[in-house]
């Protein structure tokens, strides 16, 4: 099965002939290339970015993500997308990503789940990272 809410996907099996379910993240500038390709398969997947949900004031474009320290919406990222083994790991680790950044990724092991991250910054690099949480 293939669940698909809003967004955020959870991959279970694959389907038949097939050793998962290939899924695409969509470049934050263009909607029309992809960022990065994967094959997803007991695993889930959320991304959070500026891309869809967006408000324009004074021809700046500003987030609909707000950081709740500074009560400005996040800047210096375009999209982070988390592949996890639970909706909700992808879907908290995305969010937490996209507002803190790089800085905020976990550099320790503390209780061995594994997390990829497809960063997408400002300059439209895309970094992948595996990391233990």
């Amino acid at each position: 099965a293939f669940i698909n809410h809003s967004g955020d996907v959870y991959a279970i099996g694959s389907p038949p002939d097939n050793v998962g379910w290939p899924v695409v993240v969509p470049s934050p500038e263009n909607p029309s290339e992809h960022a990065y390709t994967t094959i997803l398969r007991d695993q889930a997947m959320s991304t959070s970015g500026s891309r869809e949900k967006f408000v324009s004031i004074d021809g700046k474009r500003y987030c609909h993500i707000i950081d709740a320290i500074s009560g400005m919406p996040t800047a210096s990222i375009k999209s982070v997308t988390v592949i996890a083994p639970t909706s909700l790991f992808a879907d908290v680790y995305s969010t937490t990503f996209f507002v803190d950044g790089p800085q905020s990724l976990p550099t320790s092991k503390n209780n061995g789940t594994k997390l990829e991250l497809i960063l997408v910054s400002n300059q439209t690099t895309i970094e992948k990272t595996l990391f233990i949480e």
